[in-house]
């Protein structure tokens, strides 16, 4: 298997790309918020060029997600939806699963704890 990262560090916010045989990932850590979220929306626009059909964001690193934060997750995943991307998240942490929770979006985003079970529970329909 391959991996390829791309690491980003701007204010509060630090993104980590990590390309894993079909799978990008995207690792967050820190604040994601009105002044991070064009950090994180841009490198999730660079996940989204890998070509891959699953694309992981992991959020267990990130300390403190506002309303901007859901609303990019949010947009992110139909925009990826729309060309037969599923986006998962790895592992949220409580505070994420919270902000799910209240919110209603919980049942929108597949939840994994690893990338070999989003892969398997995800599968490639065109493996060619």
């Amino acid at each position: 298997m391959r991996i390829l990262f791309l690491a980003v560090r701007v204010g509060r916010l630090r993104a980590v790309t990590a390309r894993l045989g079909r799978a990008v990932v995207r690792h967050l850590a820190g604040e994601l918020d009105l002044d991070t979220w064009s950090v994180a929306d841009d490198a999730l626009h660079r996940a989204e060029s890998s070509g891959c059909r699953l694309m992981g964001v992991d959020p267990r690193a990130v300390g403190f997600c506002s309303s901007t934060g859901l609303n990019l997750l949010l947009r992110t995943r139909r925009r990826v939806a729309a060309d037969g991307t599923v986006l998962v998240l790895l592992s949220p942490n409580p505070q994420v699963l919270h902000l799910l929770d209240v919110t209603g979006t919980t049942p929108i985003f597949p939840i994994h704890t690893a990338v070999a079970r989003a892969l398997a529970a995800h599968p490639d329909p065109d493996p060619h």
